[in-house]
């Protein structure tokens, strides 16, 4: 939708009910969480029936509640994303890129006061012993979600990359069961998807790995497996480096650790591409 909500809010304000009213207070009250709730959620806390959440979404020119709350979604984000660019620049002197640098070396550094090898071998071992691996993520956390799952593939791993929201969402991770290991990304917010499938996990005999920057202290269900650090000061621009340190080191500790078929599956793929080339 080109709109903003507000715009949206502005335009049919004089055909908005009470029940409206109450809605849009308890979503606006603090968009970085309400944007996180379920339609019945926010019905709830303003005291409405969940489909009055849904008449609003669509008498506001959304589809439903799903695609009024990813819009909800996408200016929070984008808000507090300008907040952080606008200090980070303010903090900066001279050469941004020399700043931008020391400030990723700095934080990479503070990395390992974090997570120790230790850890990432326990978790690389969870991997190897799985039937497949799922990696589930929204936003940004798609990235990392999408090159652990082509090197994981590349080593020989039988694996699903989960993202969308709602029942697509969950279509996604029906075939998650006994001897798999769901791997969870979470930065700065906790989505609904990414914490129902924490619980979902466990239910199915499944076991769960975090990657997360501080938020991981927030998850309800501690999964069996956790790789948290923080991606800088949460007033500044946040990197995605400390969380993609994380993943090359996962699969190197892998490829030490599997016997060799890491590259043996990696000869195999050189030798079958020769056959697209």
């Amino acid at each position: 939708m080109a709109h903003s909500l507000a715009n949206q809010i502005n335009r049919c304000r004089d055909r908005l009910t009470e029940a409206d009213q109450r809605l849009l207070d308890v979503l606006l009250r603090d968009p970085a969480n309400t944007a996180m709730l379920s339609a019945s959620e926010v019905a709830r806390e303003a005291g409405v029936h969940a489909a009055a959440a849904v008449r609003l979404a669509q008498k506001l020119g959304y589809e439903g509640y799903l695609d009024m709350r990813s819009a909800l979604r996408s200016e929070v984000v984008a808000s507090d994303s300008s907040r952080r660019i606008a200090e980070t620049l303010a903090g900066s002197e001279g050469d941004l890129l020399a700043s931008l640098v020391a400030s990723e070396v700095d934080t990479l550094l503070g990395l390992v006061r974090h997570i120790d090898q230790a850890a990432i071998e326990t978790a690389a071992k969870a991997l190897l012993k799985a039937r497949s691996v799922i990696l589930c993520a929204q936003g940004n956390s798609i990235v990392l979600a999408d090159l652990l799952d082509r090197r994981l593939r590349r080593a020989g791993f039988r694996t699903s990359l989960v993202t969308g929201q709602g029942r697509e969402f969950a279509e996604r991770l029906i075939p998650l069961g006994r001897g798999d290991v769901l791997v969870c990304f979470a930065f700065r917010h906790l989505p609904r998807e990414i914490t129902g499938a924490l619980d979902h996990a466990p239910q199915v005999g499944a076991t769960t790995l975090l990657i997360a920057d501080h938020i991981a202290r927030r998850i309800p269900r501690t999964p069996d497996h956790v790789l948290a650090a923080p991606r800088g000061r949460d007033e500044e621009f946040l990197t995605l480096t400390v969380p993609m340190a994380i993943c090359n080191a996962l699969i190197l500790t892998i490829a030490r650790i599997d016997g060799g078929q890491s590259v043996s599956t990696l000869d195999a793929l050189e030798t079958l591409v020769t056959r697209f080339d």
